[in-house]
């Protein structure tokens, strides 16, 4: 008892039923706190597992609802790029990204119906850029001041 962190606790019962007596109770303090402490270890771990579980959730649905899918719009770009015009995403969903594959499924659509170029298109579309890209080293200048001595 002595030289021991203990919690003391102190009572005294109805005066009519035992009058001049009072209840003194010492309890060890590790003792008293072992529950508590072991409680307190336990929801720590519950609370780490749940944050892990939480973040490989989100770590997930990222990969398959973003990433995944930036993927196939990127290999398409790609494909363009390289020349592949019958490439086409077709994302399903409603997310923004589906959104954006439809949109870039409409242009492909778009350019392979009305834009696809002609050899003959070509050679005249060449020299219009030479004279387009003439007329761009050659800006014009023009300036403009304003008066501002009038209302």
């Amino acid at each position: 008892m002595f030289g021991a962190d203990r919690i003391m606790a102190q009572g005294e019962p109805d005066p009519a039923t035992l009058p001049g007596v009072r209840v003194i109770v010492g309890i060890d303090q590790a003792a008293a706190r072992a529950d508590v402490d072991q409680a307190v270890t336990t929801m720590t771990w519950m609370i780490a597992v749940t944050l892990l579980a939480a973040v490989l959730i989100a770590m997930l649905g990222a990969i398959r609802y973003i990433r995944a899918p930036l993927g196939v719009l990127r290999a398409a770009a790609l494909r363009w790029r390289d020349g592949d015009r019958a490439t086409r995403v077709r994302l399903p969903g409603r997310s923004e990204i589906a959104a954006l594959g439809r949109v870039f499924d409409e242009m492909a659509d778009a350019t392979e119906r009305g834009e696809r170029p002609s050899p003959i298109s070509c050679r005249t579309t060449s020299s219009s850029a030479r004279r387009s890209s003439a007329s761009i080293e050659r800006p014009a200048v023009a300036s403009a001041s304003w008066d501002r001595s009038r209302p």
